[in-house]
């Protein structure tokens, strides 16, 4: 049953009097609570109480009692009747001013009185959600108790909200027990309404985003992903309210779709996880580009961009924002890092309004591409992110061979390399973020394009691998022993396998000891751990020859006393391959 026939249910519940206590059953994030409160809303004789976060049955029969109230003051304006029912029951809790006692929900009495009192002819629909969400403090016994004593009052109906699937162990047998007994009725809800997207998002959002941009929003970017649960659409709309209060360009309201798609981009990964790799070993027979493919998504960030915005390695240019949003989402709200949102932003505006050259007069064509040529060259050009540099790169590189326009090709390409470092290699990023996949590019029909590419990513490889490997030696030497160095040169190794980069990890190597520490007396964890990882890269990726240099100086260590022996032993034991949790 879809989602969507809550309402259906639910009106046709109130009028007709077969059933008195139903249950709505289904998932958690599926619409049970959107479509129910959105009857709720609609009728002057529903009342709803959630269970989350009372830990006492008195609380629950205090909370519809407080309900009965409200509903009497809306439809009487009428203090008087308040305090006539009030003096009914007597009174120790307070609701405008006038004071009840714990209502005496089994007697019925505060039920009755309000039918005496207020005289209603119509049923009363009284709905309790988020039955799995109820305090290990109260029995599960005592919830179909309420609900069997408020059926027998003759005008009342009740309707129990819930996720079967989520009730704790201790209460599953009761409940299995008196299910039945209880409820007489029960919907299953087991598929999505898209329809409640639609409604969330355009409801929230239609006064930021013209509303036309949001359904195709909504058709085209959230429909490409499985995700059927409301709260974490919900978690995306306020994500983009939240930042909508950070940021200060908002004369400017077509950058509001570009954040929005970050934020649902964010939220749906974060929360439900679509394209993390499972855990658990790789494929022996796995190809490169499956072990690739892993390592890229193991990153939150780089598996966002890739899934959420593009199929490449060149980032979208609408990506631009998910570190910062990804920052947020995860409460990180510095001074500096919203200043530097807001660059980058006021950067994307700048560049979004820029009309495609292709269309433009040869006038105009050239004096673009002679001014974005005179920026790169002399340092002066304004980086936003890849794919626009590479857009100006391949215009550069294609008007001035068609028009023939006269420029330094030895320059540009010094240059290009030098924004690339300054602007897109990072230092604590993996190879595979660094360097640039050329068949990955759009633009590879451009041979001197591919010939700029090439030599990028082979000296950031040479900058990557040689910064690494000072980082592993560092480390070992002043005992730090951080693995998060050992996992960098690994992932490395992964993506290139050349055999210079292995001969630059071997000769450092060697200088250090093969990178194995003491081990005859007292070590720690965190020394252990790195050992294995050591031991763990030269069995995945050195040849024989190595291997056996690194087993003659492990077996030179013995003899010294019988802990060392232990522990030499115990590391030879696990080879050729350990599995290694670097993350504590």
């Amino acid at each position: 049953m879809e989602s969507k026939s809550i309402l259906e249910i639910l009106k046709n519940f109130e009028k007709d009097n077969t059933y008195k206590k139903i249950l709505i059953n289904g998932r958690w994030g599926i619409g049970k609570s959107f479509y129910t409160n959105q009857y709720i809303e609609s009728k002057n004789n529903a009342i709803y109480i959630s269970l989350f976060g009372k830990d006492n049955i008195e609380v629950i029969q205090e909370e519809i009692a407080k309900e009965l109230f409200k509903k009497a003051n809306s439809k009487l304006k009428f203090w008087k009747k308040g305090k006539e029912l009030a003096k009914k029951i007597s009174g120790s809790i307070s609701y405008n001013g006038i004071s009840i006692n714990s209502p005496e929900i089994k007697s019925k009495s505060v039920i009755e009185e309000y039918y005496s009192i207020l005289k209603e002819e119509e049923n009363l629909v009284i709905v309790i959600d988020d039955l799995e969400r109820k305090s290990s403090k109260i029995a599960i016994e005592d919830i179909l108790g309420i609900i069997e004593q408020l059926s027998l009052c003759k005008q009342i109906k009740i309707v129990l909200i819930g996720d079967e699937s989520r009730i704790n162990e201790e209460d599953k047998e009761v409940w299995n027990s008196f299910k039945e007994k209880i409820i007489e009725k029960e919907y299953k809800i087991s598929k999505f309404s898209k329809e409640a997207i639609n409604s969330i998002v355009i409801s929230k959002l239609n006064q930021y985003i013209d509303e036309k941009e949001l359904n195709d929003f909504v058709e085209n970017f959230i429909e490409n992903f499985p995700i059927d649960n409301l709260r974490t659409i919900n978690k995306g709309v306020n994500l983009f309210l939240e930042i909508l209060n950070m940021y200060i360009y908002k004369e400017y309201p077509n950058i509001n779709l570009v954040i929005l798609k970050s934020c649902m981009a964010v939220a749906i990964e974060k929360t439900e996880n679509l394209f993390e790799p499972k855990k658990g070993k790789e494929e022996k027979n796995s190809d490169y580009y499956d072990t690739f493919s892993r390592r890229l998504d193991e990153d939150i960030e780089a598996r966002i961009e890739r899934h959420y915005f593009h199929s490449s390695l060149i980032i979208n240019k609408e990506a631009v924002l998910v570190h910062y949003v990804l920052a947020i989402f995860e409460g990180n709200h510095t001074k500096n890092l919203i200043d530097e949102m807001n660059q980058v932003i006021e950067q994307y505006i700048n560049s979004k309004d820029e009309k495609n050259i292709f269309y433009l007069n040869e006038e105009k064509i050239k004096k673009i591409v002679n001014d974005k040529y005179n920026l790169i060259i002399e340092n002066q050009y304004t980086y936003t992110c890849l794919d626009e540099f590479i857009d100006d790169i391949y215009n550069i590189l294609d008007w001035c061979n068609a028009l023939d326009v006269k420029y330094d090709e030895s320059k540009l390409k010094k240059s290009f390399k030098s924004v690339l470092f300054e602007n897109y290699y990072k230092e604590e990023k993996d190879l595979y973020e660094n360097t640039i996949d050329r068949f990955e590019l759009k633009y590879e029909n451009c041979e001197k394009l591919r010939t700029y590419v090439n030599d990028y990513n082979k000296d950031a490889e040479e900058k990557y691998y040689i910064e690494k490997i000072e980082m592993i030696e560092k480390s070992f030497q002043e005992k730090e022993f951080d693995v998060q160095k050992l996992r960098w040169i690994d992932n490395a190794f992964i993506q290139s396998n050349k055999e210079i980069q292995f001969e630059r990890f071997i000769t450092k190597a060697r200088r250090n000891n093969y990178f194995i520490s003491d081990i005859s007396g007292e070590i720690t964890e965190k020394e252990w751990k790195w050992i294995h990882y050591i031991w763990n890269i030269f069995y995945k990726y050195m040849d024989k020859k190595y291997k056996d240099e690194l087993q003659k100086y492990v077996n030179s260590l013995k003899g010294i006393n019988k802990i060392q022996d232990i522990r030499i032993e115990a590391l030879q034991s696990y080879k050729p391959l350990v599995k290694l949790d670097d993350n504590k």
